[in-house]
């Protein structure tokens, strides 16, 4: 049971949500991880606030459309400093753990422009009590695309801690002096920038993705498909249209098995991910944003 809860929140964790999970079950955190610990997360501004829709009279299905995703957006949705709160409901426990997902900002990170966008994850009590964690994602992702330059993975579970910088390397692109290296396809993303990379799609144009990512460990596919448009979606943070978005993951061909994942977008200029679920071997997560805290 210790091994699943490891998993709950690295899960919902958002850079986790994908397919960091389905690691754990292979890859543990173990006692020779790095007893360095994590930076503290970057001061970033005030949140924005998520934009609470009119109540829908109906609701509808899109018809489903076909088409290229724009590797290069106008704009994106999100800004720097934007910082959202989750929620984490497991089983009969109705406030697992919290999750904040930040996006840094804009730096120059080895003489290219990047994104720095960062998530924490958290145990509360009752369940930490059971398993304590507090795992901090750092993912630095190409500026439009968002193609995954370097993902890093601070993890403290249980009084253990480990510390793994992975950089995603295409071509002859030369290794840097830190971390592990690893040479990926192009268009390979890491979980934590795949979230916000998502964010960025045109659902009704593109109904269906299927992306390359590198959780720090191994190379996933993951395929990621538009099942409903316009839904009416109620959270903690207010009631949303939405658009409901299945992901499924495989590796090396096979289903990553029991594993199953849904989230749903604001059908707003933010597309915010609103509410994840997922199915688990150990249960139903069921991830949603919270409102900005108070001034």
């Amino acid at each position: 049971m210790k091994r699943w809860l490891g998993i709950v929140v690295l899960v919902v964790g958002l850079a986790s949500l994908l397919v960091l999970g389905a690691r754990l079950l292979f890859f543990p955190v173990t006692q020779n991880s790095d007893s360095r610990a994590p930076a503290a997360p970057a001061d970033a501004t005030v949140p924005p606030t998520p934009t609470e829709p009119e109540h829908p009279e109906q609701i509808s299905k899109a018809a489903p459309a076909r088409a290229r995703p724009a590797e290069n957006p106008p704009a994106l949705p999100f800004r720097a400093g934007e910082k959202l709160g989750y929620r984490v409901r497991w089983s009969f426990f109705p406030a697992a753990a919290t999750v904040e997902m930040i996006a840094v900002g804009r730096r120059t990170f080895h003489q290219q422009t990047a994104w720095h966008f960062q998530a924490v994850a958290r145990t509360l009590a009752p369940v930490r009590s059971i398993y304590e964690l507090d795992d901090q994602f750092d993912s630095y992702s190409e500026a439009t695309a968002l193609r995954g330059l370097q993902f890093e993975m601070h993890l403290r579970e249980q009084g253990k801690e480990q510390r793994r910088i992975v950089q995603l390397l295409r071509g002859e692109q030369a290794p840097r002096t830190n971390g592990t290296a690893v040479r990926v396809p192009e268009e390979t993303r890491d979980p934590l920038g795949l979230i916000y990379y998502l964010r960025t799609v045109d659902w009704r144009q593109t109904p269906e993705l299927h992306l390359p990512v590198h959780d720090g460990r191994a190379l996933y596919d993951v395929r990621a498909r538009r099942e409903e448009s316009d839904v009416r979606v109620e959270v903690p943070a207010g009631w949303f249209r939405a658009e409901q978005i299945s992901l499924r993951v495989s590796r090396d061909g096979q289903p990553v098995p029991m594993t199953a994942f849904r989230l749903w977008l604001a059908d707003d200029v933010a597309r915010t991910p609103v509410r994840i679920e997922a199915e688990l071997p150990f249960g139903s997560l069921h991830v949603e944003l919270q409102p900005p805290p108070s001034p």
